[in-house]
């Protein structure tokens, strides 16, 4: 590698000493790798040199598995001695914990605020504007310094309003005493960001280069937040982007109709030709290729302007005795009439292979076709669903537990992944304010977060760890229908018993 290891904003992390760190930052500029290396460096370190335990917090426990993994490649590059003992096999970190021969470890906790209490060393939180209590885990961080420890409160912004951005107005109107560092995307491109990034992907680097793909960032959603560090106005967003494009998966795919303005003017033969067509040619082979061991969730928002929102129906793939999940279907409808899309949805749960149960909005303009569904598939699989306040705190945790904990794939799609982004948590409740929207990047025309409210509708009826409460059955539609009828006949019966006093 040419230059530095450490780029310079890196180093001056690196270095910071400060019994409070607060850094606002761009995204993806590694500075997570810079707190990996500082990390390591003390851990390994004998107490009379000033070494100590080492805590990283991030908002899931896959987040805290990428940062262990980190410092297990700096525990090799830098030849630090550490127990063998549950501590590495190469560059993987079997625990979330490495221990060292200096006595020292460094561990990743959840982010809960007794994770912190009563521990001491170096603390690193992570993506804390992304925390759902970041002021209580700094209450409880607070007594860190009591006993000799730093830390180091990073992330990037999530609206001005949040506590993250309030702690850094704190230290730069001087009522709170911090190290604060301030890193846009212009200050790393500055110290060299775009020329590492060539350097390790085998590419030439050139001015021009470096400017084509700081205009493609910039053409992104959110850039002046996320990569310019300018805090927008308002709430901010509930689920955090490293989740959620963590979860993408390039082989997942999303199906999509935007309807023919003329389309109702067309003639009866004309408008099945059509609609006949689309089915075969792009949903019937995905139907065809469902996984037949998985169990089915069906989640569907419904809308039906042209230029507005979209119906969004998402057939979601669960592992028995797993808490793997994976967006098997997802199709996009704009503009297309009830009739079709009623006609759509019913196939979707028709063929898949052991739909267990869904969610369908019925507020405005998915009444008719909730109804349809409810009737089709009997309300004890499929649910006409009100979209109100407590339908969002029951279903949205829930969505970002799976996303947070890395078991939940969907397609790699810009689009999809925005929608996330729209849900914000608006006095305690996440939920999708209605005047935000997006544009979609293939037509521009808006969108408003249609796909969140269908992935959330079918990851709400999965119950949780996974699919654990289902018994395996027979591949036979009507095995599994014996199987939900011999359900619906204990929950009768144990109310009945009830009722009787028993």
């Amino acid at each position: 590698m040419k230059g530095p290891i450490l780029l310079g904003y890196q180093r001056r992390l690196f270095l910071a000493s400060a019994p409070l760190v607060v850094v606002e930052k761009s995204r993806r500029i590694g500075a997570t790798w810079a707190l990996a290396a500082k990390m390591v460096d003390q851990a390994a370190r004998s107490k009379a040199a000033g070494g100590c335990d080492g805590i990283y917090m991030s908002t899931s426990q896959r987040l805290g598995r990428v940062f262990m993994r980190d410092c297990a490649r700096w525990v090799k590059a830098l030849g630090v001695a550490v127990e063998s003992e549950g501590a590495t096999v190469g560059a993987e970190v079997l625990k979330d914990e490495i221990r060292f021969a200096s006595g020292h470890t460094i561990t990743a906790v959840p982010s809960n605020p007794e994770s912190v209490r009563g521990m001491g060393g170096d603390t690193v939180i992570d993506e804390a504007a992304f925390h759902l209590d970041l002021e209580e885990i700094l209450k409880a961080a607070d007594a860190l310094s009591d006993w000799g420890g730093r830390l180091t409160v990073v992330s990037t912004h999530n609206g001005d309003s949040n506590r993250f951005a309030r702690l850094v107005e704190e230290c730069r109107e001087g009522h709170r005493v911090a190290d604060l560092h301030r890193i846009t995307i212009h200050d790393a491109l500055a110290d060299g960001l775009h020329v590492r990034r060539c350097e390790l992907r085998g590419e030439v680097w050139t001015p021009e280069s470096e400017a084509e793909w700081l205009a493609r960032k910039a053409k992104g959603w959110g850039f002046a937040e996320e990569y310019e560090v300018i805090p927008a106005s308002g709430a901010g967003v509930y689920f955090p982007r490293t989740v959620v494009e963590e979860a993408g998966d390039e082989g997942l795919k999303v199906v999509r109709w935007d309807c023919p303005p003329d389309f109702l003017q067309r003639s009866k033969g004309d408008q099945s030709a059509a609609v006949g067509g689309w089915l075969a040619a792009n949903l019937a082979p995905r139907l065809a290729a469902l996984p037949r061991d998985e169990l089915y969730y069906l989640g569907a928002d419904v809308g039906r302007s042209g230029d507005g929102d979209l119906s969004v129906f998402v057939l979601l793939g669960v592992m028995p005795r797993s808490a793997e999940r994976t967006a098997r279907i997802v199709v996009e409808l704009r503009g297309v009439p009830f009739d079709e899309q009623w006609e759509i949805l019913r196939m979707i749960g028709q063929q898949a292979p052991r739909l267990v149960g869904g969610g369908v909005d019925r507020v405005g303009l998915g009444a008719w076709i909730a109804e349809k569904a409810e009737r089709h598939f009997g309300p004890e699989r499929v649910e006409a669903v009100a979209l109100s306040e407590a339908w969002y705190l029951a279903a949205m945790p829930k969505l970002r537990s799976a996303l947070d904990e890395g078991v939940l794939h969907q397609p790699a799609d810009q689009d999809i992944e925005a929608d996330l982004q729209l849900v914000r948590l608006v006095n305690g409740v996440p939920k999708m304010p209605r005047d935000m929207r997006t544009k979609c990047s293939r037509t521009g025309r808006q969108r408003h977060g249609d796909y969140a409210v269908a992935l959330a509708m079918a990851n709400e009826r999965v119950p949780y760890p996974g699919a654990s409460e289902f018994r395996e059955v027979s591949r036979e539609p009507d095995a599994v229908e014996r199987f939900m009828d011999r359900g619906r006949r204990e929950e009768r019966s144990g109310r009945g018993a009830r009722r009787r006093g028993l």
